[in-house]
């Protein structure tokens, strides 16, 4: 039913709506050079929006204690200065 609504949405249109079929091929430019991407997933748990990523496929989740208050972690990172040591160095690693 959801589909015969759908179809009929835009019924003035010359060529019917196909849900099923893709005449434009789509090729997802962005796989080969974000595959490449090390994700370093970094969080605290008193910051309410991060935290360990399970959902995702990242490199490492690295749990860093900010020494801040619930809440306000998470605007911290960039206050910390270990934060940044911890980037640089992975920099200069590769």
């Amino acid at each position: 039913m959801r589909r015969q609504i759908v179809e009929q949405l835009h019924s003035f249109k010359a060529k019917p709506l196909s849900l099923e079929k893709n005449p434009v091929p789509l090729t997802n430019t962005l796989a080969a050079k974000l595959d490449r991407v090390t994700w370093i997933n970094v969080y605290d748990d008193n910051d309410p929006i991060s935290g360990h990523l399970d959902f995702y496929k990242v490199d490492e989740n690295l749990k860093i204690n900010l020494g801040m208050k619930w809440g306000l972690a998470h605007v911290g990172y960039w206050e910390d200065e270990k934060f940044y040591e911890d980037i640089a160095e992975r920099f200069f690693e590769i």
